[in-house]
């Protein structure tokens, strides 16, 4: 009995075709993975920095850069101390919470407080979700 398998052009083009459905799904796995990657990295800049102008007066400028594709809208600036527990400030004029912060844009926004405070952290609000940066360090 004579046994016949698929001709070559038949075998070749489903090889192709296979070849090419698997890039296909590799490039879609890493593209989403990248996207997921993106959507996770932090894309408000914050920028912190304490002047101490006297013993018990120091006053913190927080500038904030937006990276987002999207306005931000910065809520609250929390203040802690080394320790992890909140610091007390005051927002000194022209500084106004809630803030808008268009795409691309830096804003600043300056807080004064009676103890010098170790990092800062925002709580803001883009495309509808609320969210809270990492505490950065505040320099000095």
């Amino acid at each position: 009995m004579k046994r016949r398998g698929l001709s070559p052009l038949v075998a070749t083009v489903l090889l192709i075709s296979a070849t090419v459905l698997g890039g296909v799904l590799v490039y879609q796995y890493f593209q989403n993975s990248f996207t997921h990657a993106k959507g996770l990295s932090q894309d408000l800049m914050i920028a912190p920095n304490a002047i101490v102008l006297n013993s018990n007066t120091t006053l913190v400028k927080v500038s904030i850069s937006n990276q987002y594709d999207d306005v931000v809208t910065v809520l609250n600036a929390t203040l802690l101390d080394s320790t992890g527990n909140t610091v007390t400030g005051t927002l000194l004029k022209g500084s106004t919470l809630p803030a808008q912060v268009s795409p691309g844009e830096k804003i600043t926004i300056m807080i004064k407080t009676s103890t010098k405070p170790a990092a800062v952290f925002l709580t803001y609000e883009v495309g509808g979700q609320v969210y809270q940066s990492e505490p950065v360090q505040i320099p000095g």
